[in-house]
């Protein structure tokens, strides 16, 4: 029995008590992917995410639970904060991360086979429709941006009304091609770093199946200051390409890759500032000061790598 039998001294349990959280969960449905992910794709992973002990969902009542690794217990883990952005070695060990994920389901026959129920229920242009349907992502990230326009740069701040076009213009650029399984949701929020210096990943709750550039555009511009990621970005994709070598994956050129990571950008900001501008049905999910630099940050690389005229010309 207990620490005889192999059982955890610690454990750490996520579930959805409210029924406000139910309610969102729900309408997006993030808990029912989360506990098919970490039930059925989890095992398969080497990589820095918590183990799960135990998972399941209700959907007649909304319910869910995991009982997962207690990683400040197994690993003295630290959960990264807003002013605490990731340094080179660590950015490069989500990278890396991601890419073993991404190279362990690229383009995978699978999709067709026991992962179909992951690909026909969440693609990233079919969250963000929900998203959009059920908690107006539109008009909230409009109304965002008109009111909190001192954190964007006026280019951007300008053209608010066509933030959302460009948004799905570049979840169609995405969705030609292949696909992989994708964390969905790398911001600083959803990691801790370890005793030994390794970067983790939380929360896959918006675990879906599309392209690369919905899980790295985000990655690079949520999670590094605005100076470290104009410094480094074209290295970081270089090295993100080449661990997705490693690692299964077919990675495209460098330029178009380039190309596509910019187009990735529009997504991250419309989820912040919907953050930041939430309707009052929303819960307040994050700490406002993260909202606020998160939008700083990425509609800043939305202004210096001219994402908006890519996604309108092409170029």
């Amino acid at each position: 029995m207990g620490s005889a039998a192999g059982l955890p001294g610690n454990v750490f349990l996520k579930s959805s008590g409210t029924l406000k959280t139910r309610a969102v969960l729900a309408l997006l449905d993030l808990a029912a992917s989360e506990v098919e992910f970490m039930t059925k794709l989890r095992p398969e992973l080497d990589i820095e995410s918590p183990r799960c002990y135990f998972a399941n969902y209700d959907r007649k009542s909304c319910r869910h639970a995991l009982v997962l690794e207690d990683v400040v217990a197994t690993k003295a883990a630290e959960f990264c904060q807003a002013d605490q952005p990731l340094q080179r070695g660590e950015i490069e060990d989500v990278l890396t991360l991601l890419a073993t994920c991404h190279g362990r389901f690229w383009n995978s026959h699978r999709f067709s086979g026991d992962l179909r129920w992951l690909k026909e229920s969440k693609t990233p242009k079919s969250f963000v429709t929900d998203f959009d349907r059920f908690l107006l992502l539109g008009r909230t990230t409009v109304s965002g941006i008109a009111k909190y326009g001192d954190l964007v740069p006026p280019r951007v701040a300008a053209a608010k009304n066509d933030i959302m076009p460009a948004l799905w213009r570049s979840l169609d650029f995405a969705a030609s091609g292949p696909p992989t399984v994708l964390h969905g949701d790398c911001h600083l929020g959803n990691f801790y770093r370890t005793d030994t210096g390794r970067i983790g990943v939380l929360d896959w709750q918006i675990c879906c199946v599309g392209s690369w550039t919905f899980d790295v555009s985000y990655l690079l511009a949520a999670c590094l200051t605005i100076e470290s990621r104009r410094t480094w970005e074209r290295d970081l994709i270089a090295f993100y390409l080449d661990r997705l070598r490693v690692h299964g994956g077919e990675p495209p050129p460098f330029d178009k890759a380039f190309d596509a990571y910019r187009s990735g950008l529009m997504y991250p900001l419309a989820a912040w500032m919907f953050v930041l501008n939430r309707p009052p049905m929303q819960p307040d999910m994050q700490p406002r000061e993260l909202s606020i630099e998160l939008v700083r940050r990425i509609s800043t690389a939305i202004d210096d790598l001219d994402v908006l005229n890519l996604l309108e010309t092409g170029s």
